[in-house]
């Protein structure tokens, strides 16, 4: 066959895959909207416990945003100042709360997490084309890649807002029609600061890209320079949340990461990833472990056949590789606390990566492009029902989590105990819920001064005294020495960190079991000297 005629066969080949994907498109849209309904909707179900299906650390973002709104204070126990928050999510939540406060609240934040599913969807399309991904085959492998990530939009948590923007943030660099000039950069500065906005530590994935744009770009030195000077001009938001932190918080970056930021320097910490090894759960497996087996699968094909894509491809997927390695080993590096689900969110934009490696590889000579097309579609398909039936299984019937019950028992306690409660663990739920005020031991929610009093490890009788609270709820399982019980804030920083200690010899005031641990909650006075 002459090569024009090859050439011919295949442009009827692609019409056709195009034809066929056009007229069928809206099945993939149709199950992962019916995913997603499921998925952050089925709570509602569960009557009066609805409100528990949500994680711990959303409800920090809930009270602020509550008190943002009717007293005009960042505020979460109402007292102190905190930014103690990725600005862009509060924002969001705060402006939910004004327009449909109560429970239609959280309804309304699953309807956030709804369109943030399908805007993720079409902008993942956008992307898949600009690598050329086959018609057929882009629209299976953007429903799996949805499908992946809607198991991080369940937590309610600001990674809801960065994984839909920092791929709008591609699609539009990555665009046919994308030019470097004044009025498109300008607007992917723009995009850029929005997705740092939402979780500040994807700053490491916009200088990624931008390092590979500027290094592969054919342009002089100066025109360079022009060119990410009107890239920054249209990134002001980010230098203005900086200088609004500095005037009102007196602090650059939020007090939440500074607080899990307290540990030496050196050593990297490796207690995240010997967890991430040694404790696997659901969320790992069907999120992390996956991801990573792809992303090994992508580098292969990357390695493996570079020559099928220009230089200037191959450097971004490159730096969406690099990404999630550069997030988690800054993450190692400063810190020694738990790594929750939703911090992996950057092993999405390797995985993206591992689909185009993949996708894009050799065709089968005896196949032609539909050949291929069909066999990606296969597997895709397969994966994406897997996906669907996992989802629903994880939204639909699952038990209260133990912080739920907890923050019950905190604010029963309260109703009947007017007066502050200091609390570390699991104070969000029980913050939002109580009537009393509380105040968070970690320090996620507090203010600069209550950072310096844990580096100096302050014994954690005169913290209390200092801020004064009534009463001590503790949900971690203290040590006994003669008699007594030794108690510690953070109790979720690791060893390198630095700790508040205290003895309790009394008996609580109430207590409870929740799981293997035991929930006390003491006078404040009874917390004695270490």
């Amino acid at each position: 066959m002459s090569i024009e005629a090859t050439s011919r066969t295949a442009k009827i080949e692609e019409r056709a895959s195009e034809r066929g994907e056009n007229g069928s498109w809206t099945w993939h849209l149709f199950i992962l909207l019916t995913a997603a309904i499921t998925a952050l909707f089925s709570r509602f179900l569960h009557g009066a416990t609805y409100w528990s299906f949500f994680e711990d650390d959303f409800f920090y973002y809930a009270e602020v945003a509550k008190r943002l709104v009717l007293t005009h204070s960042s505020t979460f126990d109402g007292t102190h100042l905190t930014n103690g928050y990725h600005p862009l999510w509060l924002i969001v939540l705060a402006f939910l709360y004004r327009i449909s406060p109560g429970m239609l609240f959280f309804v309304a934040a699953q309807a956030v997490g709804l369109a943030a599913t399908i805007v993720f969807y079409f902008a993942a399309i956008r992307c898949l084309a600009a690598f050329e991904v086959e018609p057929a085959v882009r629209r299976v492998a953007a429903l799996v890649l949805s499908l992946h990530t809607l198991l991080l939009f369940r937590y309610g948590m600001e990674v809801t807002l960065t994984l839909p923007l920092g791929f709008c943030m591609l699609a539009h660099v990555l665009s046919p029609a994308f030019r470097w000039s004044t009025r498109q950069t300008l607007f992917y500065g723009l995009l850029a600061s929005l997705t740092i906005l939402s979780r500040l530590d994807s700053i490491f994935l916009i200088a990624l890209v931008l390092l590979a744009q500027m290094v592969m770009m054919q342009a002089s030195g100066g025109e360079r320079l022009r060119r990410l000077a009107v890239f920054c001009i249209g990134g002001l938001l980010f230098p203005l949340y900086l200088t609004t932190n500095l005037v009102i918080f007196h602090t650059l970056l939020p007090i939440s990461g500074m607080a899990k930021q307290l540990k030496p320097l050196l050593p990297p910490s490796a207690e995240a990833l010997r967890d991430f090894v040694v404790h696997p759960d659901r969320a790992k497996i069907a999120f992390a472990y996956t991801a990573l087996v792809a992303i090994g699968a992508g580098i292969y094909f990357l390695l493996r056949e570079r020559d099928r894509r220009t230089k200037q491809q191959n450097a971004l997927l490159a730096a969406l590789f690099f990404f999630p390695v550069i997030h988690i080993g800054v993450l190692c590096l400063m810190s020694d606390w738990h790594l929750w689900p939703w911090y992996y969110y950057s092993l999405t934009f390797a995985v993206f990566a591992a689909m185009v490696a993949m996708l894009n590889r050799k065709r089968f000579e005896f196949g032609g492009v539909l050949a291929h097309s069909r066999t990606d579609i296969r597997i895709m398909g397969a994966l994406s029902t897997l996906l669907v039936l996992y989802v629903v299984a994880y939204s639909v019937g699952k038990k209260p989590p133990a912080f739920a019950l907890f923050s019950g028992f905190v604010a029963d306690f309260s109703q009947a105990h007017p007066g502050t409660v200091a609390m570390g663990d699991c104070a969000g739920a029980a913050g939002y819920r109580s009537n009393s005020a509380v105040v968070q031991l970690e320090g996620l929610m507090m203010d600069r001064p209550y950072l310096d009093l844990v580096k100096a490890r302050t014994p954690l009788r005169e913290v209390l005294k200092l801020y004064p609270v009534e009463y001590y709820a503790t949900i971690e399982n203290p040590i006994e020495q003669n008699g007594c019980f030794i108690v510690h804030e953070p109790a979720q920083a690791g060893p390198a960190s630095p700790k508040m200690l205290g003895r309790i010899c009394a008996k609580p005031l109430a207590s409870t079991q929740v799981g293997t641990q035991s929930v006390g909650i003491f006078h404040a006075s009874d917390v004695l000297l270490p």
